[in-house]
């Protein structure tokens, strides 16, 4: 153990002591040797806890002088989780590896049994492998999250972990672990608890094989490079041609969906995601569903990758609901820097801030109208505000539905706020809602920040006239009877061109 981790060891040790009571205290310290437990007050016997821990002291002793002890009961969680920091600082002391050679494979078959759905095998000859060797050693991927124990690995699809895993802090500062990454490693076990040893991969890439950039060191630019929705045949949906023809969006963007309540927006949010998990590989498409109903997250399980869904009910807590949201973008940043680009689809954006103004973390600051704290303001923007294109690295682009007149100010308050860093806001008409066309898109109050990059000349002139001179005369319902028709850019052109032509 280096001298950092010896100190850092000390220093999480003390922090873990100081929250037991007295009697805990003293039964611990009669458990590893602390001569006069009983007696010492407990800064005193904090300090020689930890002396003996570090082996700075020899643990005393047990004399049958004086009475007798009331009660030899120790919590066995104190033991666990000061077993568990050990491990975490001391890593090189040997933890009891899954291995065959061991003579464990009953005890791994076992595991495997109770924990499939938490590990995997990453060998693309894992199941030749596994005809001979059926117990061979075992895989976790997990993501890394810094909790109150300490570094753990969790679940990456966000559920509730069976089995604690931890990573040692050796492991972190030798291949720069942050928090977010997707970890494959081999798992160790010790006696209460996994142990994270050998990393063979990162977020996909195989250690040692990659450099990265911090998030907030890359420089972010304007978004060059489109997201292709569908595959411009008459297979697609109009949704995808909508935005593969009239509304490119770019790599980076900031898009805001906005409309009145029960518009469409999580409908349209649907069919974007289901429009491009066909057509593109290299953009990883995740889901953020705060404060949903269970249809709703339904509806997004037989879209979205189990573990790149990140959802939460009106049943979980604001802090459970917080914490999901967190989750999913320090995944989104990590991927990002390794030249990687997301498209997060969030609903909504009104549903996180709401999170987090019940939480204490909002609390100490000015309130605004609707109960919203200046805090949560801040908050809302820090995290739609993640969304941009890096020159040194990926790009993530967030989808967020926004909803407005719904009499409570605060949802207009976060509106105004967020339209204000948006960089592409997409509004939905309540007429064609009210009329059950969808999608519901109002095509001349969309509007976006340097959308000219991402047209070219023609494109740009024949969107003008959509909005200047089409959709005056025709009418948005129109507009998508003729994009359901057209089987390619070319055709639709040509329909609206025929349709002036008809008119005069």
């Amino acid at each position: 153990m280096s001298e950092r981790d010896f100190k850092e060891f000390k220093r999480v040790c003390k922090e873990y002591l100081f929250k037991l009571n007295i009697a805990h205290l003293r039964s611990y310290g009669r458990y590893i040797g602390v001569a006069r437990s009983t007696t010492k007050k407990k800064e005193d016997l904090i300090e020689n806890i930890i002396s003996i821990l570090c082996e700075e002291a020899k643990p005393s002793e047990k004399s049958n002088r004086g009475a007798p002890v009331l009660s030899e009961y120790i919590d066995p969680k104190i033991l666990t989780d000061i077993e568990a920091m050990k491990a975490r600082y001391c890593s090189q002391e040997t933890p009891e590896a899954f291995t065959p050679q061991m003579g464990t494979a009953e005890r791994i078959y076992r595991f495997r049994q109770e924990n499939h759905n938490i590990l995997r095998v990453e060998d693309s000859k894992a199941k030749e492998y596994e005809k001979s060797h059926p117990y061979f050693e075992q895989i976790f991927r997990g993501q890394l999250e810094q909790m109150n124990e300490g570094p753990m690995l969790l679940p990456i699809d966000g559920s509730a972990p069976t089995e604690r895993v931890l990573i040692p802090i050796e492991q972190i500062r030798k291949h720069d672990l942050r928090e977010g990454d997707v970890i494959s490693c081999r798992l160790l076990k010790q006696a209460n608890f996994f142990l994270a040893g050998e990393v063979l991969a990162v977020n996909g890439l195989v250690v040692g094989s990659f450099q990265r950039n911090r998030f907030n060191d890359c420089t972010a630019c304007y978004p060059s490079e489109r997201i292709v929705f569908g595959d411009g045949k008459l297979a697609s949906t109009s949704t995808a041609k909508f935005f593969r023809w009239l509304i490119p969006i770019g790599k980076g963007q900031r898009a805001c969906i906005i409309s009145s309540p029960k518009a469409g927006k999580t409908g349209l949010l649907a069919e974007l995601a289901k429009a491009i998990k066909p057509s593109v590989e290299n953009v990883t498409v995740m889901a953020l569903l705060i404060d949903q109903s269970p249809e709703n997250v339904g509806q997004f399980r037989k879209i979205v990758d189990k573990e790149n869904l990140i959802f939460t009910t009106y049943d979980d807590a604001p802090e459970r609901q917080v914490f999901a949201a967190e989750f999913l973008l320090k995944r989104a940043k990590r991927l990002a820097e390794g030249g990687m680009d997301v498209l997060i689809l969030v609903d909504s954006l009104n549903a996180l801030a709401r999170a987090f103004n019940e939480t204490e973390a909002s609390e100490g600051g000015k309130t605004f109208a609707g109960g919203l704290e200046s805090k949560t303001i801040h908050y809302i923007k820090k995290y739609f505000g993640a969304a941009r294109c890096l020159e040194e690295g990926g790009s993530i682009t967030i989808l967020g539905a926004i909803s407005e007149g719904t009499g409570n100010p605060a949802d207009d308050l976060i509106c105004a706020e967020l339209s204000a860093l948006d960089n592409l806001e997409i509004r939905l008409s309540d007429d064609l809602a009210r009329r059950r066309i969808y999608p519901a898109l109002d095509l001349t109050q969309t509007r976006m920040k340097e959308g000219d990059v991402l047209l070219s000349e023609s494109e740009a002139t024949f969107n003008v006239y959509i909005r200047n001179v089409f959709l005056p005369a025709f009418g948005a319902e129109r507009l998508l009877q003729i994009l359901s028709q057209s089987e390619n850019y070319a055709q639709f052109t040509e329909l609206v061109k025929a349709e002036k032509a008809n008119d005069f």
